[in-house]
Order: structure tokens, then sequence, then C-alpha cells
């Protein structure tokens, strides 16, 4: 983001949290909490909701586990199947889990003696 576009817009913004009203996105005035402390940062984000959950439960090394918590010999999970955030909807988080478990479960898989 441009600076001055940084500047101008948390300007706007804070004008707008004195006068207790927004215009451009009518937000509640309850949540018009000025920007007074620098200093700023802004990153460009896009809107995405890609995202499932629920599945089979696992432990901290990836593997599935039974009803019981008990690890099932040779099963892995990754990613959203039997998402660390089974219990809530997580936007946004889904691709860092997808690499840390998948690693996980990879790291264990390969540390196994084959099957004779």
């Amino acid at each position: 983001m441009q600076p001055d576009v940084l500047s101008s817009t948390i300007t706007t913004y804070n004008a707008n949290c004195k006068n207790r009203v927004d215009p451009e996105f009518g937000r509640d005035q309850k949540t018009l909490v000025p920007l007074d402390t620098p200093p700023y940062y802004a990153v460009k984000l896009h809107p995405t909701m890609v995202n499932t959950q629920g599945g089979p439960r696992r432990n901290s090394r990836c593997q599935v586990v039974d009803p019981n918590g008990q690890p099932i010999p040779r099963l892995y999970s990754a990613g959203e199947l039997g998402s660390f955030w089974g219990w809530m909807y997580n936007g946004g988080g889904n691709n860092a889990e997808c690499l840390c478990t998948g690693q996980i479960a990879a790291r264990n898989l390969v540390a196994m003696k084959p099957m004779a």
C-alpha cells in the first residue's frame, strides 16, 4: 500500500470515529475506535473462504485416534481431515495447517519400519 494512501485512509477513518459515523461501511458507533498510536502497517488482503470441518481426530503426531484417544496403527491424517480447528469455523488458517500436518505426518510415516 502506498504510504500516502494509508495515511489518508487513517485520517479519514479517525475523522469518522470522532464524528461517530461511518459513511463508507455503516459500522456501528461502538466499533469506531480511532487508530492513534503509530506506526501503522498495511497488507493487501483478498476475501477467501475455502474450508471444511470435521473428520477423524488426530494427535500431535498426526496419527488418527480411535474414540478412546488411542492411535490407530499406520493411519495418519493431514490438512483439514481431522482439523485441529474442527470445533470452530476457522477461515484463513487452513493452508498453514495443511503444510504443517502434512510434514508432521510424513516425518512419522517415513520413520516407520515397512510392513513385512
